[in-house]
């Protein structure tokens, strides 16, 4: 398949869309989730999050891969438009009624009693979801970031609105279920309103032209699949194992931990997976190492830090109802930040076309975590979430050295530099954390202000010191492009 090379160049204003907007929106949705706590009890929570996470696990299955396929795609014309668009209604109808079809051997279930309505309810939303998929990858594809930006605003708008609104009016898990309603139905509408004047060229492509287009979106949507599983097993394990108040507490722990690299996901599809496609592979290199070293230099340590953090943030954030979210918040803080460099590694595999690769790891990982998830069910939630760690970090390690091992010397000195500042830094922060925090013994609002002065100080001081001619280079290259 031919790389596509864009006759664009990404505006300062796209790119500080691209970088800002997701952070924008988990900042909202957080806030949102948070005030749900404040209303739903944890056995509640547990229970729609569950049906929740089998509509979103099927959404997975039914984009058919097609978002990122359509980004990489050398020519988008009319049939192919059409006939994709087609695709993904019989996928999603498909993924509702199979989703509806789950609720019937589980009703009646003591341990569960709204289960099986909440997943008859929730089944239509697979389908609604995945309408807004295919505008929303033309408008990737076109880096419309401005649009994409509207796009989440709308979505998060409606989400946080309804659910807040609703849990106020006393409708319980209930609000969780319409505020996706609300989320799914802002998104479509606006993504499809925004795509509508993006040009479509003549039918110059045939149903053969698909075929390896297709065969590359079922890998990437089998690596999709895989990855929900990555991501979310350790809440099916949490429900089947403790029951729906487990993970009830499990959730909000996992929803904070990984709110970050939520942002990184979405950077990486809409940002660098365009710009490393439109590059030579000389240029694309380069380009990739610094993000593995940008993840390693400042996501690591945003991670050691919220990890740190997780005792004082729970007790402001949520009610004393979710205290047990604490223990699991530290572990799954360092499983989120294994993962963004994970994610910034596999969207270079993808931009070199690489889907085959990308499968195969997120098998891998898949077969570690479901190995040590079943070990660990007996222990608890804690031991999950600690599993899920040690497994994460293992497969980011595997996709950055499958990334790079092509082109080691491009890489190799960058990211060495950028594990040695991480390994420092953690050091460093955990020291002064120990002998200031400690003595200390500050309240919880006070301690989270201690911890950021800490982090932030550590942080600068190992930059300057071990990598300060990169940290000048980048903030050169940064005074350039905001003059631009």
């Amino acid at each position: 398949m031919a790389r596509r090379v864009s006759e664009r160049r990404v505006s300062r204003t796209s790119a500080v869309l691209a970088v800002v907007a997701h952070p924008t929106v988990q900042i909202v949705r957080f806030l949102a989730k948070v005030a749900l706590a404040w209303f739903v009890a944890p056995d509640v929570f547990g229970e729609v999050a569950f049906a929740g996470l089998v509509a979103w696990g099927l959404g997975h299955v039914v984009t058919l891969g097609l978002d990122e396929t359509i980004v990489i795609a050398p020519r988008m014309d009319g049939r192919r438009i059409a006939r994709f668009r087609r695709l993904h209604h019989v996928a999603g109808l498909t993924g509702a009624a199979i989703v509806a079809a789950l609720a019937w051997p589980l009703y009646g279930l003591a341990d569960y009693p709204a289960l099986s309505t909440f997943l008859l309810v929730v089944a239509p939303t697979v389908w609604l979801s995945n309408l807004s998929v295919l505008p929303t990858a033309r408008l990737v594809r076109s880096q419309r970031f401005r649009d994409l930006y509207l796009v989440d605003v709308a979505g998060v708008g409606a989400l946080s609105v309804t659910l807040v609104t609703a849990a106020a009016a006393g409708a319980g898990g209930w609000s969780l279920i319409l505020a996706w309603y609300a989320n799914a139905l802002a998104q479509w509408t606006m993504s499809s309103h925004l795509a509508r004047d993006l040009h479509v060229p003549g039918n110059a492509t045939t149903e053969i032209d698909d075929r390896d287009l297709l065969r590359f979106g079922r890998h990437c949507a089998g690596s999709a699949v895989a990855r929900f599983l990555v991501g979310h097993i350790d809440r099916l394990a949490t429900m089947a194992g403790a029951g729906r108040r487990a993970l009830g507490v499990y959730e909000p722990a996992a929803h904070i931990a990984f709110a970050p690299s939520y942002w990184v996901a979405n950077l990486a599809e809409r940002w660098l997976l365009p710009a490393l496609a439109d590059r030579s592979d000389g240029d694309a290199d380069r380009v990739l190492a610094g993000a593995l070293h940008g993840a390693l230099v400042t996501l690591i340590p945003l991670h050691v830090a919220l990890a740190a953090a997780a005792v004082p943030l729970v007790a402001i954030a949520l009610p004393d109802t979710y205290a047990d979210s604490a223990a699991i918040l530290g572990w799954l803080a360092f499983a989120a930040g294994a993962r963004c460099v994970e994610l910034t590694a596999t969207t270079g595999l993808k931009a070199r076309e690489r889907g085959r690769a990308v499968s195969r790891l997120a098998a891998a990982k898949l077969t570690l975590l479901v190995g040590g998830v079943l070990l660990a069910m007996d222990d608890g939630a804690i031991a999950i979430a600690r599993t899920v760690a040690i497994v994460s970090a293992a497969d980011a390690i595997l996709s950055t050295i499958t990334v790079a091992a092509p082109q080691i010397r491009t890489f190799w000195v960058t990211l060495l530099r950028g594990a040695v500042c991480a390994v420092v830094w953690a050091a460093g922060f955990s020291f002064a954390v120990e002998a200031i925090v400690r003595a200390v013994n500050p309240s919880p609002l006070l301690h989270l202000g201690l911890l950021g002065v800490l982090g932030t100080g550590t942080w600068i001081v190992v930059r300057v010191g071990l990598d300060g001619e990169r940290l000048r280079a980048d903030a050169g290259k940064l005074r350039s492009w905001l003059r631009r």
